[in-house]
């Protein structure tokens, strides 16, 4: 996720409502940065959607590069439940070598 577009946002939690509800036991990792890391942010719109959505176990992670570049040292403008990664980048290519699918959000 790199953008802060409300239609893509609202795309996001659409689709991963609907892959859980297709597929209980997958895991579904949320990759932010970018734009996308305000998402994440305590005051986003989604906050407390996002919320109920990592109870459900889908994680939600926060590029470090980006938060760095963006002047945010501290996790506290974030949502409780994200998680940081220290580069969304190399998050994604060490996934993609484990076999997890990369599917990207937007239009």
């Amino acid at each position: 996720m790199s953008t802060n577009d409300l239609k893509v946002c609202r795309s996001l939690i659409k689709q991963v409502r609907n892959i859980q509800r297709k597929i209980p036991a997958i895991k579904v990792e949320v990759v932010t940065h970018g734009l996308g890391v305000e998402l994440l942010f305590n005051n986003s719109r989604f906050s407390n959607v996002l919320k109920a959505m990592a109870n459900k176990g889908i994680m939600l992670l926060a590029c470090r590069n980006t938060l760095n570049e963006r002047g945010l040292s501290s996790t506290s403008d974030l949502i409780s439940v994200a998680r940081i990664i220290p580069s969304a980048f190399a998050h994604l290519i060490v996934r993609k070598s484990e076999g997890w699918s990369y599917i990207k959000v937007g239009f």
